[in-house]
Protein backbone atom coordinates (compact mmCIF):
# COMPACT_ATOMS: atom_id res chain seq x y z
CA UNK A 1 0.00 0.00 0.00
CA UNK A 2 2.71 2.48 1.02
CA UNK A 3 4.62 2.50 -2.32
CA UNK A 4 1.33 2.79 -4.19
CA UNK A 5 0.27 5.79 -2.08
CA UNK A 6 3.59 7.51 -2.73
CA UNK A 7 3.14 6.94 -6.47
CA UNK A 8 -0.44 8.25 -6.33
CA UNK A 9 0.81 11.36 -4.53
CA UNK A 10 3.38 11.98 -7.25
CA UNK A 11 0.73 11.57 -9.96
CA UNK A 12 -1.53 14.02 -8.14
CA UNK A 13 1.17 16.67 -7.57
CA UNK A 14 2.29 16.44 -11.22
CA UNK A 15 -1.36 16.77 -12.30
CA UNK A 16 -1.35 13.36 -14.01
CA UNK A 17 -4.31 12.34 -11.85
CA UNK A 18 -7.18 14.44 -10.58
CA UNK A 19 -8.19 14.59 -6.91
CA UNK A 20 -11.23 12.40 -7.62
CA UNK A 21 -8.90 9.55 -8.65
CA UNK A 22 -6.93 9.86 -5.43
CA UNK A 23 -10.10 10.06 -3.31
CA UNK A 24 -11.66 7.04 -4.99
CA UNK A 25 -8.60 4.82 -4.55
CA UNK A 26 -7.93 6.17 -1.05
CA UNK A 27 -11.44 5.26 0.05
CA UNK A 28 -11.09 1.73 -1.32
CA UNK A 29 -7.81 1.31 0.56
CA UNK A 30 -9.33 2.90 3.68
CA UNK A 31 -12.14 0.33 3.70
CA UNK A 32 -9.67 -2.56 3.35
CA UNK A 33 -7.43 -1.31 6.17
CA UNK A 34 -10.40 -0.80 8.51
CA UNK A 35 -11.76 -4.28 7.74
CA UNK A 36 -8.34 -5.86 8.28
CA UNK A 37 -7.84 -3.95 11.54
CA UNK A 38 -11.27 -4.99 12.82
CA UNK A 39 -10.39 -8.62 12.17
CA UNK A 40 -7.39 -8.49 14.52
CA UNK A 41 -7.78 -9.72 18.09
CA UNK A 42 -8.11 -7.18 20.91
CA UNK A 43 -5.00 -6.41 22.90
CA UNK A 44 -4.71 -7.82 26.42
CA UNK A 45 -5.50 -5.44 29.28
CA UNK A 46 -1.81 -5.13 30.22
CA UNK A 47 -0.63 -4.34 26.65
CA UNK A 48 1.43 -1.26 25.87
CA UNK A 49 -0.74 1.57 24.59
CA UNK A 50 -0.52 4.32 22.02
CA UNK A 51 -2.78 7.22 20.99
CA UNK A 52 -3.06 7.89 17.25
CA UNK A 53 -4.39 11.18 15.89
CA UNK A 54 -4.11 13.73 13.14
CA UNK A 55 -3.64 17.31 14.28
CA UNK A 56 -5.95 20.17 13.39
CA UNK A 57 -5.61 20.91 9.69
CA UNK A 58 -4.46 17.39 8.79
CA UNK A 59 -6.92 15.27 6.82
CA UNK A 60 -4.71 12.59 5.20
CA UNK A 61 -5.89 9.58 7.19
CA UNK A 62 -4.50 6.55 5.32
CA UNK A 63 -1.07 6.64 6.92
CA UNK A 64 -2.65 6.84 10.36
CA UNK A 65 -4.98 3.92 9.58
CA UNK A 66 -1.98 1.90 8.45
CA UNK A 67 -0.21 2.77 11.72
CA UNK A 68 -3.35 1.65 13.59
CA UNK A 69 -3.26 -1.71 11.83
CA UNK A 70 0.47 -2.15 12.48
CA UNK A 71 0.23 -1.27 16.19
CA UNK A 72 -2.82 -3.46 16.77
CA UNK A 73 -1.23 -6.33 14.84
CA UNK A 74 1.82 -6.05 17.11
CA UNK A 75 -0.42 -6.38 20.18
CA UNK A 76 -0.67 -2.74 21.26
CA UNK A 77 -3.77 -1.19 22.82
CA UNK A 78 -4.59 1.56 20.32
CA UNK A 79 -6.69 4.66 20.95
CA UNK A 80 -7.51 5.93 17.46
CA UNK A 81 -8.79 9.53 17.53
CA UNK A 82 -8.85 10.14 13.77
CA UNK A 83 -8.53 13.34 11.76
CA UNK A 84 -8.39 17.02 12.67
CA UNK A 85 -8.22 16.53 16.47
CA UNK A 86 -7.89 19.65 18.68
CA UNK A 87 -4.79 19.81 20.92
CA UNK A 88 -6.88 19.91 24.09
CA UNK A 89 -8.62 16.66 23.16
CA UNK A 90 -5.32 14.86 22.59
CA UNK A 91 -4.01 16.09 25.94
CA UNK A 92 -7.20 14.95 27.72
CA UNK A 93 -7.03 11.46 26.21
CA UNK A 94 -3.34 11.18 27.11
CA UNK A 95 -4.09 12.23 30.71
CA UNK A 96 -6.94 9.72 30.92
CA UNK A 97 -5.38 6.69 29.17
CA UNK A 98 -1.69 7.26 30.06
CA UNK A 99 -0.24 5.70 26.88
CA UNK A 100 3.46 5.07 26.37
CA UNK A 101 3.45 7.07 23.12
CA UNK A 102 1.34 9.24 20.86
CA UNK A 103 1.67 9.10 17.10
CA UNK A 104 0.65 11.44 14.31
CA UNK A 105 1.24 11.81 10.58
CA UNK A 106 2.40 15.20 9.29
CA UNK A 107 1.54 15.09 5.59
CA UNK A 108 0.11 18.55 4.95
CA UNK A 109 2.58 21.44 4.68
CA UNK A 110 3.02 22.97 8.12
CA UNK A 111 1.24 26.28 8.51
CA UNK A 112 2.17 28.50 11.46
CA UNK A 113 -1.08 27.42 13.19
CA UNK A 114 -0.29 23.74 12.61
CA UNK A 115 3.29 24.24 13.81
CA UNK A 116 1.95 25.91 17.03
CA UNK A 117 -0.46 23.00 17.50
CA UNK A 118 2.40 20.47 17.41
CA UNK A 119 4.57 22.72 19.59
CA UNK A 120 1.81 23.00 22.23
CA UNK A 121 1.37 19.24 22.23
CA UNK A 122 5.08 18.54 22.69
CA UNK A 123 5.37 21.14 25.47
CA UNK A 124 2.43 19.72 27.40
CA UNK A 125 3.14 16.02 26.98
CA UNK A 126 5.11 13.87 29.33
CA UNK A 127 5.56 11.19 26.65
CA UNK A 128 7.23 11.19 23.22
CA UNK A 129 5.41 12.24 20.07
CA UNK A 130 6.18 9.86 17.21
CA UNK A 131 5.45 11.11 13.72
CA UNK A 132 5.84 10.27 10.09
CA UNK A 133 5.13 12.27 6.99
CA UNK A 134 6.64 14.87 4.72
CA UNK A 135 10.41 15.28 5.33
CA UNK A 136 10.10 19.05 4.88
CA UNK A 137 7.83 19.24 7.92
CA UNK A 138 10.51 17.71 10.12
CA UNK A 139 13.07 20.25 8.90
CA UNK A 140 10.66 23.01 9.96
CA UNK A 141 10.07 21.37 13.35
CA UNK A 142 13.82 21.01 13.97
CA UNK A 143 14.36 24.70 13.16
CA UNK A 144 11.61 25.55 15.67
CA UNK A 145 13.31 23.29 18.27
CA UNK A 146 10.28 20.99 18.48
CA UNK A 147 11.32 17.47 19.43
CA UNK A 148 9.51 14.75 17.55
CA UNK A 149 10.65 11.16 16.96
CA UNK A 150 10.60 10.93 13.17
CA UNK A 151 9.80 7.55 11.64
CA UNK A 152 10.28 7.81 7.86
CA UNK A 153 8.45 4.62 6.84
CA UNK A 154 6.05 1.89 7.96
CA UNK A 155 9.08 -0.40 8.40
CA UNK A 156 10.57 2.11 10.85
CA UNK A 157 7.28 2.11 12.77
CA UNK A 158 7.27 -1.69 12.96
CA UNK A 159 10.85 -1.68 14.28
CA UNK A 160 10.06 1.04 16.80
CA UNK A 161 6.94 -0.68 18.16
CA UNK A 162 8.64 -4.07 18.44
Amino acid sequence: IYPFLNHAGVLWTTQKAMPAHEHYVSNLIRQKIIAATDSLPSAPANARSIVLFLAEGEDHELGLLLAYFIAKDLGWQVYYLGQNVPTENVLEVVALKKPQYILSILTAPLSKKYERHIHNLVLNLKIPLIASGSPGNFTILKKAAIEVVHLPSPDALVSFLR
